[in-house]
């Protein structure tokens, strides 16, 4: 009996009707390192399905301090993907949260008046107060963090938007996107955040972004049915750009405040002493 060629399965499988189990899910992507992992897994699921649209389970967020990572028509192949029509973020999936320069100046001098009590505990002021980090973070992890914050409200409110329409999603909503009904959609959420450890952005933003998703995505699901897990790409990775000395220390510092929040606090333990009981600021 003859062997059936690569290109008869391939035509076989897609004459099958689908018959799967699906993840709701939520992916955020942070920088320019996380918007650009978000960029190839939409063309990993536009090559599967034919287009975003018809995965209406998986929900993107990209959260960048640079616009130009995504809006610049003169960037690198790389940047250009975001304005690919199959791929690219509609205005609902990113989030610019950077600021001009006057934009900076405002938020330094609300700071140094006072009026940021909250953020003065953990900003350090004095030593950032006269940089202008340009486009984005300018590789400045608390003018990361600080952006998070200073847009805040506009994050939750596109997370809890987006989580949601994820929960709301029925399996009869699926099949009638994937032409078939052996499709089912799992009730409960699995949240992504992917970012780099070597910028400002993703350095800066991380934990916040980690511990508001989770506040969210918990609300909706409950413990049990949420599940936040972490992609970083470490320092390593981006060696061959010219700040190897400055990504270093950043991974390095954000390195030790996952590890510091992450520690599970007890009297006795080792590093007890050290790092004391964790407490979010």
């Amino acid at each position: 009996m003859p062997t059936p060629t690569n290109n008869q399965n391939e035509q076989q499988a897609q004459e099958q009707p689908l018959d799967m189990r699906l993840q709701r899910m939520l992916i955020i992507g942070l920088g320019g390192t996380g918007g650009n992992i978000l960029l190839e897994s939409r063309k990993l699921l536009v090559d599967k399905f034919g287009s975003i649209a018809a995965c209406p389970w998986v929900e993107y967020l990209c959260i960048d301090t640079d616009d130009a990572n995504q809006k610049n028509p003169g960037a690198s192949t790389s940047q250009k993907k975001f304005d690919d029509p199959l791929i690219g973020f509609t205005d609902d999936e990113y989030c610019h949260i950077g600021l001009p320069t006057r934009g900076w100046n405002a938020l330094y001098a609300n700071i140094k008046n006072g009026n940021q009590k909250e953020i003065r505990k953990w900003f350090d002021i004095d030593n950032h107060i006269n940089i202008d980090p340009g486009s984005g973070a300018g590789g400045f992890r608390q003018l990361g963090r600080l952006a998070f914050w200073n847009k805040y409200s506009e994050i939750e409110r596109r997370i809890k938007e987006k989580i949601t329409r994820i929960q709301r999603l029925a399996n009869a909503d699926i099949s009638i996107q994937l032409g078939s009904e052996n499709i089912s959609v799992a009730n409960k959420l699995k949240i992504f955040v992917v970012y780099g450890m070597a910028g400002g952005t993703g350095c800066g933003t991380f934990l916040d972004a980690a511990y508001l998703a989770r506040a969210i995505g918990e609300t909706h699901y409950g413990n049990d049915d949420c599940k936040i897990i972490g992609l970083g790409l470490m320092p390593s990775v981006f060696m061959d750009t010219n700040d190897k000395t400055v990504n270093v220390a950043a991974g390095y510092a954000a390195l030790k405040e996952l590890n510091y929040y992450t520690y599970s606090y007890a009297k006795g333990r080792p590093l007890a002493d050290i790092y004391g009981e964790p407490r979010w600021a």
